[in-house]
Order: C-alpha cells, then structure tokens, then sequence
C-alpha cells in the first residue's frame, strides 16, 4: 500500500494521501525518476487535508512509503492554487538540498573517493540542516580526478560538471536516517540488474523507439593538454569512431577536449567513452511497464540508472539495457511509462519492424 508522508525537521510525521483515509486523498499523483537526477513528485491536495496550510516551501520534505519501505524522498520546492480548494505540490528529490550550499575555489584531485569525500565535507560544514546532510556511499567504475573550481559555485552544478567530465552518475539512498550518495560508473559491473525482467506481451503492454540526430557523432577527435592528441597510438589517426553507427548514420565528426589529460592512452579511452555515452543518448526505447514490484512485495523494482532485461520475441530482443527513466502514477502503476536504452542493433531492428 502506498501512503505519503509530510514530515518537518524535529520529528513531525503526518500522512499526507492515503486514499483510505477520508481527507487525505490526492489526485494526478506522480513520481518522475531520471538517471542522473534529483526525480520530482507531484500531487494535488484538497483544502480538507489536514496538512493544506502546513505544507513550507524548501522546508517540508514529502515522503512516499510502499508499506513499510521508504520509497522515495524529497522536498516540496512548489505550491500552487488549482482552484481556491485544491493545491498542486511539486517535490524534488533530496539530491536538490545540494543546490543549498557553495565551493569555494579550489583544484579537486585524486581518486573519485577522496574527491566525493572532500566535497561533502565542505557541503555538510557549511551550516547545513540536519537533514540536509549527506555521506560517502559507494564510488566504483571512476578514476583519477583532477578538476579546479574558478570560482564559488553551487555544489549541485560542481557535480553535475563532474559527472560531465569523468563519467558516471549520482545516485541518493537513505541509509537510517540518512542520506548517502554514490557515484557509479556506467559499465554494467558497476550498477545492479533487476531481477525482474521486462517481458512483452506479460508486464510490457507498448515499445516506441526513437532516434535523435541532431548532437549525434560517429567520429570523435579527442585533444588534451597542450593540444595533445593519441595519433602515435592508434595508427596515426587522432579520432575513434564507431563502424556501426557509421554504416546507420553516416561519417559525421565533432571533437572533444580534456584540459586535464596529458597522457595519450588515456586521452584515447576519455574520448572513445565519450563517444560511447553520445551514441547512448540519441537512442531510446519507451515501453508501458508494470512494475510487478506494487502488487508482488518478492519481485524487485525498476530503478532508474541501473539496468533491466528486456525480451520481445516480436521485435527480436533480448537485451539487457540502462534505464533512463520512469514515470509511474503511484496509485495506477499499471500506466507506468519507462524509457530504456537501446543498442543500435535492437533500435534498427525495431525501426525496421515498424516501418
């Protein structure tokens, strides 16, 4: 069952919607969780709800339980009027708190777990709210860092360039009390896969497919330091491309510069990784998903960033792909819509099929 929570630092809990309690029940209910984002919930209440006037903007965090189990958590960054009886809420998700606190300048360097460490230490110390605070979680599939803040900089925008440079992505949990950040790479051996397949025609009902040229590149020409390139080691030729996206989308070249890099071999992998995460982005498969994990309390949920099986005898797939996003109305999972990544063997294979 699915209840959600309004709570308030110094211990206040209420329930918030629970659509067998008269009063608390809420409407157009959605959950949003994205890779390499904070996630949002939005909901609208009545003016009957007993928390209508206790709601505080950037204060209340809001809570969704699955029976027992912390779903989801974030705080209220909007309220607005509907009608003169109803208010829409919007949450973000508690990766949000670090837009609260600044870096100071400074160069960032060593390993991705000292570099986590040291900025959560500087984010927590400057006066941060209790249930602001973050720890280190788990840090795998990162290498060496080194990166300098110029100037004062919102912690939440330190990351995210971060994330932009070395790879990876962010991922929030609560532990206890409190709240943990892991930054994970994006090979397979670094994120889980559900164990709960995605099958069509059992808990998958559609499959779009989409593919987006508009920032696509087939061939990268990477340069570091000093105009360093990798040409003496990969056979006098200072770009990597991809054989088959060449032969789907054609030769199309961009080039990508690491300021940090002075080494050749590493400038090669940096600029084929990026080469890799581009070609991820311009394709996607959308499919209508039941989460078996709402009605099924032994099956394990989707969760975005990580990775799901999907088999489709009908469109030749059998592949297990990154998840990208779900969007799921709490109390009608059956309409949850997840978008997953798609090689570009199982997206042509689609497109053909649907021509």
């Amino acid at each position: 069952m699915i209840r959600i929570y309004h709570e308030l630092p110094g211990g206040y809990s209420h329930i918030l919607v629970d659509l067998m309690r008269e009063g608390c029940e809420g409407w157009d209910v959605e959950l949003v969780t994205q890779d390499n984002d904070s996630g949002q919930l939005s909901l609208t209440i009545g003016e009957d709800n007993p928390e209508f006037d206790g709601i505080c903007t950037m204060r209340s965090e809001i809570v969704v339980m699955r029976d027992d189990q912390e779903l989801w958590r974030g705080r209220a960054t909007k309220q607005q009027l509907q009608k003169h009886w109803q208010k829409k809420l919007v949450c973000k998700g508690v990766l949000d708190y670090l837009y609260d606190g600044v870096l100071m300048p400074q160069v960032l360097e060593g390993s991705a777990e000292s570099v986590l460490q040291t900025m959560i230490d500087q984010f927590n110390a400057r006066n941060i709210a209790i249930n602001k605070l973050f720890s280190p979680g788990t840090v795998s599939g990162i290498g060496q860092i080194v990166y300098e803040i110029k100037k004062p900089t919102k912690a939440f925008k330190v990351f995210s360039d971060l994330i932009k440079e070395f790879g990876g992505s962010l991922f929030a949990r609560r532990d206890g009390d409190g709240n943990v950040i892991d930054w994970l790479g994006e090979d397979r051996l670094c994120r889980s896969v559900c164990s709960q397949k995605a099958v069509y025609g059992q808990n998958v009902s559609k499959l779009d497919i989409s593919l987006a040229g508009d920032e696509i590149a087939t061939v990268l020409y990477g340069f570091g330091k000093n105009d360093l390139t990798f040409a003496e080691i990969n056979g006098g030729n200072a770009f990597v491309c991809n054989e088959e996206a060449i032969e789907q989308f054609g030769w199309i070249e961009d080039c990508v510069t690491f300021s940090d890099v002075t080494d050749a071999q590493t400038l090669m992998e940096r600029t084929q990784a990026e080469l890799d995460k581009r070609l991820q982005q311009v394709r996607s498969i959308e499919a209508k998903i039941l989460d078996l994990s709402f009605i099924d309390p032994t099956a394990e949920p989707f969760t975005a960033g990580h990775f799901a099986h999907l088999r489709s005898s009908v469109h030749d797939i059998d592949e297990i792909m990154p998840v990208k996003k779900i969007t799921c109305p709490l109390f009608a999972p059956s309409k949850t819509q997840v978008i997953l990544g798609a090689s570009l063997a199982s997206a042509s294979t689609i497109l053909r099929r649907n021509l």
